[in-house]
């Protein structure tokens, strides 16, 4: 486990080093796990270095289309979250987002700090595994307010976008697939008995 915290850490820091202006990375922990009924989706997220999350500018991050949504199993302490078709997106920015597909928005509700830091694990389970690599997530920090007549952010506050991986529907539904699977095994039992009583 520490391996892998370590290999998140040096992942983050390549990103942040390649993206000035970079506050949240986020990234895909691992491979989507299937858990029997669906499949489980880790993310870690960290937040870079001079950045600043819990002051007047809310810290939010949403990752987009995230197809097949079944529930958000955890997220760490002082964050919450919403799930919403029309993605909660920094004023500055226009993404991608298909109004059918539902949107995950992480809230930072603690107390005031600051980067580098490790921001924790937030599990999504999904009924899709397949990987997209061209998801999109986008995120506000800062230590400033946003303020003025279009919500223009002063220059503290850092609103971004970028790549995430997210489920695609190329799978067929797990719970589809076991369902079928037992209806087959319930046919044949009932062809057997129906065979050895005659």
């Amino acid at each position: 486990m520490a391996l892998k915290k370590s290999l998140f850490v040096l992942i983050a820091s390549c990103v942040f080093s390649g993206l000035a202006n970079a506050s949240i990375a986020v990234v895909l922990d691992g491979t989507p796990e299937f858990n029997g009924t669906d499949y489980t989706w880790t993310y870690a997220a960290d937040l870079g270095p001079n950045e600043g999350i819990g002051f007047s500018t809310p810290a939010y991050f949403t990752i987009y289309d995230f197809v097949g949504l079944d529930s958000v199993i955890s997220v760490p302490s002082d964050w919450t979250y919403t799930v919403q078709l029309t993605g909660v997106t920094p004023s500055t920015l226009t993404v991608p987002d298909n109004p059918d597909v539902e949107n995950v928005t992480f809230d930072y509700t603690g107390q005031a700090t600051g980067g580098p830091l490790s921001l924790g694990d937030f599990v999504i389970t999904s009924v899709d595994g397949a990987l997209n690599p061209d998801g999109v997530f986008a995120y506000q920090t800062g230590f400033g307010q946003i303020t003025g007549p279009l919500n223009s952010p002063d220059d503290s506050v850092d609103q971004g976008s970028g790549s995430v991986t997210v489920p695609t529907a190329l799978t067929p539904e797990p719970k589809l697939g076991f369902l079928l699977a037992f209806s087959v095994a319930m046919l044949g039992l009932a062809a057997r008995r129906r065979r050895t009583a005659i």
